[in-house]
This record gives C-alpha cells, structure tokens and sequence, in this order.
C-alpha cells in the first residue's frame, strides 16, 4: 500500500508544487488538485489492493495442489526488485508456476510412455487374431522390448519333456549364445522362473552373485527382469529382458513399476501368442505327415487296384486260355501225327508252320495266364541276380550294339551292380524280365542314349532298377503301362511285356513300379525277397521208355481221341474215359493199368478228387495231370497227389520223358 501510495500520489503533488511555484495555479486550484490527487491515490491503493490479492490467492492455491500432488519442493530464495526489495507474493507465484511446469513435463513424459505402451499392447493384441508363423515371436519380441526399452532379450520355450529350456527368439545376443544356450528346468534365474512360476527383478547385474560374467558372457550390466510366461493356467516359457548400462557411467535405470504392470500384463498376450506358434507348428508337422500319409494310402489304394484289375482279368484270361489250350492240344496233335505220317516235303513245311503257329499261340495265352498271380514259382533255385544281368546284356549286345551302329545311333549300356545275396527263383523267368526291360528301354531310344542298369539290396529285399533317357511316357501310359494287350508300339507288340514282368515278380513275392514323364526317360524297377527256399532234386537219367497201358481221363473228346492216338504212335496202350466216375469205375473192375492220365477242368469230378481217389485206394499206381489250367500248380497240397503235371498242348517229347520214368506194373 505504501510503495502504490507513494507511486500516484507523489507525482501529482510535485505538479501541483510546481506549478504553485511558478504562480500559475490560485489557491482554489491548488486545493482541488491536492483533492484529485488524494482521490487519486486512495483509488490506486484500492486497485492495486486488490490485485495483490488475488495474486497471493492464487500462490496459496498452487501450493496447496502442489501439496497434494506429492508436497511442495525446496523453495528458492527470490531475486530482490531494484528499490522495493523482495515483493514475496511474486516469488511465491513463480516458484508455483515453474513447479507446476516441471510436474506437467513429467506428467507428458509418462504419458507417452504410457501410450507407447498402450499401442504395443494394442498391436500385439491386435496380432493375436491373425494366424501367426513361429518367426512372429521374433517380432513379439522386438516390440515388447521397444516399449520398455531394453536392450537385450529372449524368449525361452520348453523342449522336449520340458526338462530344458531353449532360446525360440532372441535379440542383442551372439548367435553361438542363442543356439548353444540350455537351461534345465529349476536352474539359473531362467529355469527357476519357469519351475515356481514368479518373476525374478534385478536392479544392478555387477552386484548380484547369481551372474557369473566370467561364465555368462549375455549380460554384464544394467538391470534385468524374468517373467513367466502362462498360457491357459499354465507357465509355457519364460521372458528375459535387460537394460544395459551406456558404458559412459550412467545407468539407464531399473524396470519401473509401470514397466512391470504393462509386461504383466502382456505376459497374458504374449502366452497365447507363443502357444499359437507352437500349435502353428505343430500343425505344419502333422499336416506335412498328413500329406505324406495320404501320398503313401493313394500309393497302396493304387497297387492294390492296379493287383485286383491284374487279378480278375487274369483269372477271366486263364479261363479263356483253358478252352484255348484243348483247341490249340487237338491241332497241334493232329499236326504231330499227319507229319508222322506224310513224306512229301512241301506238305510237312506247311505243318511244320502250324505246329510253330500253335505253339507260338499257346505261348501268348501261357504269357496272358502267367501275368497274374495265379502261377506260382514251380521249382525256385538260387538265383544271382548280377550275373542274369551280365548274361542278359551279352545276349542282347547284337540288338543294341550291332544294329544300332547299322541304323546310325549309338546306346551305351551302362551296369551299376552292388553286392548282393541270391534270392530264390526261376532264373529262366527273371531272365525274361530283365531282357523284356532292357528290350523296352531301347524302344524308347529312337535317336540313341544311355540304359543304366543297377542293382542294389536292402535288409530283407535285392533291388533291380533299369531307366533309360528316352522319350518317357505320358502319366496315362504309365497308369496303364501294366494292363495286358496295352502298347504303344502298333500292331508289332502284343502289349504282354511289362504285365508279364508284373506277374513274375509278384509270383516271386516281389513288387514292381513304373516312374517316368514325358521327354525324361523312365525307370521301372523291381524288388525281391531274400531267404526264399529253393528246392532240391537228385539228378537222374531216363530210363528206356517201355509200352504201358494208360488210363486216359478227359472231357473233351476231340483232345482225348487226339492224345490217345499220339500215345498210340508210341506203342502205348490207351483205354478211354469221358469223366472221372467212368475212369475210377475201369480201375474197380481190375483192369490192369500201369499209370493214369487225367484232365483238370471236368464237371461233376475235377482231376484233382480222380487223383486223391486213386492215390488212396491204389496208391502205386502213377498219376498225371493234363491240364490247360496255370493254377493246377498253385495248391501245393494237391499237387503233391500227382506224380507230375504238365501243360495243354502237350509237347509230345516232354510226354515221352515222363512216361519213360514209369515201369509197367504187370
């Protein structure tokens, strides 16, 4: 009030001293304005009252929010005022203002530490509704660690039978560190975290004993932090996160409370993120063993159809070939006995030319026969399987040496054979595959190339593989490849080669495929089991054939009258029946007999009950089986009824050679 006094008042009654002096103001004039001068200065008093005032009022109010904010700091000593000293009500006010201004600075800074980590949390949040690879941890990470800003980081999951802990995602770590670091569960920070499932706070690594640096070379200074990680109810990993120190002196502080709440509650997020990458994962693995799976059934469901298609045409092919046989038994024997019987050497060239037709006939219906699995191995020996290949290659050098130098191309044969153990078979029939696959892969040579023929053995299996760089085949002619009558060489092929193939190893036990593309070559190889037994026989020679007297058992009248004669020719003797039940009825009348001879395919009584009816009531008495049938041979019980057994149409020398082995009776 003095200072406001002094400051309007004294100006005033200087003028009017002044201008009384000087004689230019009357008395009248001198007392009004000494008058205004007072109203003057009671005026500015009141003014300047007042907003002192609510200066001071408004100073106590900042203190008093100050205060409750968390108390005031140490107040400053105010700066003097030239010629009025301290005036404490500004200085109160400032401090108020500049405290107030520091307290708003801080609030900003943890506000947008705040929101910082509120978009983290929102990102990752919004993350979890997409699906997500295992790498996205990595991401998870760096995020997390952005917010809180640390410096190093990991994330450890559980192996195996969660007995360890390894690192899934790291960042600030050496890669050697990452990929050699195993934690057992209950050991370390880490594996202690994850056993009881509380977070462990270190604010100075350099003063606690569980850091070894000399041994841990991950974190040397700063402060760090270990969370579990849960998912369901369930700890599935742990977070480890450090601050380290800027190497200048200065540390960049321990985790705040704060930084705990928001990793806390991350912690919830962050689970389900990992456990959705380890089911990702796991997902991947079972779809990929899925796959492989399906790939395996469609293999299986594929050879299992392409053998019951193989079967039931075989089995539809060997009844053909029966009623085929005794047409093709009746020519060729009618042809045998007119060129017993003709000198004239024209005539006996043109029978000659049918006796070759038929047997080239019977031969392609035995090839339709032997291509399902109805013929089983007859007598398997050891076989070795290299040296057929080396026989076979020689054999068939003229073909693809020889005439390929004439025709102007070159193939090389190339032979890639491992140490292999014998298996047990025909080597005539495995013979014919390896030469009907060599003959196949120079086919598909036109301009010439390489066939490359190689062997190898597994534990329970020899393996044979022949491919060659040819023109391939197109996915449908592979799926058919192994159809009987099926080619694509024109009407110079019968199209029986590689079903033929097919039915011989898989009567040997053994499996057979067909890789290939077009412009690519192909590949066909073949397996076959090793151990197999392999039979044993004392080698004899044929006795003198001797005249016998033969019970002759058949069906078909024209192939009966037909073998009869040619028996007949060899000074045999034959009696004739149409069945079964008539045959058995002229051994009961005691009509001698030295051996029988009997049909398989009869009605009412197959040759097979003629056969077990005979070896029973007159057991020396020799049997033989005639037959257009391949299965006669597949039941090895019945088979051993029979002294031997032989295939329509009957090759007269064969039929001599077994006949010479009987001794007449009488």
């Amino acid at each position: 009030m003095t200072i406001c006094g002094l400051v309007t008042l004294l100006p005033l009654l200087a003028a009017v001293w002044l201008l009384g002096h000087g004689e230019m103001l009357s008395g009248t004039q001198i007392a009004l304005g000494l008058g205004f001068a007072a109203l003057v200065s009671i005026l500015g008093c009141l003014v300047v009252s007042r907003t002192f005032t609510e200066i001071s009022r408004l100073a106590a109010r900042a203190r008093a929010i100050l205060g409750e904010a968390g108390g005031q700091r140490a107040r400053l000593d105010p700066a003097p005022v030239p010629a009025l000293g301290r005036v404490a009500e500004l200085s109160s006010l400032g401090h108020a203002l500049e405290e107030l201004t520091e307290r708003l600075q801080a609030s900003t800074t943890r506000f947008g530490d705040v929101l910082g980590k509120l978009d983290a949390l929102t990102e990752i949040v919004n993350r979890e509704g997409r699906p997500s690879p295992p790498e996205d941890l990595d991401g998870v990470l760096d995020n997390t660690m952005r917010t809180v800003h640390a410096t190093i980081g990991s994330i450890m999951l559980p192996v195996g039978d969660r007995r360890t802990l390894r690192i899934a995602a790291a960042r600030g770590l050496p890669a050697d560190v990452v990929v050699r670091t195993e934690v057992p569960v209950g050991d370390g920070i880490a594996g202690t975290v994850f056993a009881s499932g509380e977070a462990v706070f270190v604010d100075d690594i350099a003063t606690d004993p569980r850091f070894e640096k000399e041994n841990d070379p991950k974190y040397q200074s700063g402060s760090f932090i270990c969370l579990p990680i849960r998912a369901a109810g369930q700890v599935i990993g742990v977070l480890n996160l450090s601050r380290k120190d800027s190497g200048n002196g200065l540390r960049p502080g321990a985790f705040s409370p704060s930084d705990f709440q928001f990793l806390n509650t991350l912690m919830t997020y962050i689970g389900y993120r990992v456990q959705n990458a380890e089911l990702k994962s796991q997902t991947t693995r079972s779809t990929i063993a899925l796959e492989q799976t399906l790939d395996d059934l469609k293999n299986v469901q594929a050879q299992l159809v392409r053998g019951e298609t193989l079967r039931a045409i075989g089995q539809l092919a060997s009844g053909m070939a029966h009623h085929l046989n005794n047409l093709f038994m009746v020519i060729s024997g009618r042809t045998q006995l007119l060129t017993a019987k003709l000198a004239d050497p024209d005539l006996l060239r043109h029978l000659g030319l049918i006796e070759q037709s038929v047997r080239d006939a019977a031969e392609v219906t035995r090839r339709v026969q032997r291509f399902s699995r109805v013929e089983p191995v007859a007598e398997p020996v050891h076989v070795d399987l290299d040296a057929l290949i080396a026989e076979v290659v020689e054999l068939t050098r003229p073909r693809w040496h020889d005439e390929a130098q004439v025709r102007g191309i070159t193939i090389e044969v190339e032979v890639q054979c491992g140490m292999m153990d014998t298996v047990a078979g025909e080597p005539s029939a495995l013979r014919e595959v390896i030469m009907n696959l060599l003959l196949n892969a120079m086919d598909a040579l036109p301009s010439g190339g390489t066939v490359t023929i190689r062997t190898w053995q597994t534990a329970s299996s020899v393996h044979c593989s022949v491919s060659d760089t040819g023109v391939g085949m197109s996915e449908e002619v592979r799926r058919r490849a192994l159809e009987p009558f099926f080619t694509t060489k024109g009407p110079r092929s019968t199209g029986l080669g590689l079903s033929v193939n097919y039915g011989i190893v898989k009567r040997h036990g053994g499996e057979l495929t067909v890789d290939s593309a077009l412009g690519k070559g192909s590949t066909v190889t073949f397996l076959l089991p090793t151990g197999g037994r392999v039979a044993h026989h004392a080698s004899t020679s044929d006795p003198e054939p001797t005249p016998l007297r033969l019970l002759l058992i058949d069906d078909e009248a024209h192939v009966r009258d037909t073998i009869g004669e040619l028996l007949d020719r060899d000074g045999h003797t034959v009696i004739s029946a149409e069945s079964g039940e008539e045959g058995l009825d002229i051994l009961e009348r005691g009509v001698e007999i030295d051996a029988v001879l009997t049909d398989l395919g009869m009605p009412r009584m197959r040759g097979w009950r003629v056969a077990e009816v005979v070896k029973h009531r007159w057991p020396e008495l020799p049997v033989g089986l005639l037959t257009g049938w391949l299965e006669a041979a597949a039941a090895s019980e019945q088979v051993s009824q029979v002294d031997f057994v032989l295939f329509k149409p009957i090759e007269v020398s064969e039929l001599r050679r077994r006949l010479a082995r009987i001794q007449p009776r009488r």
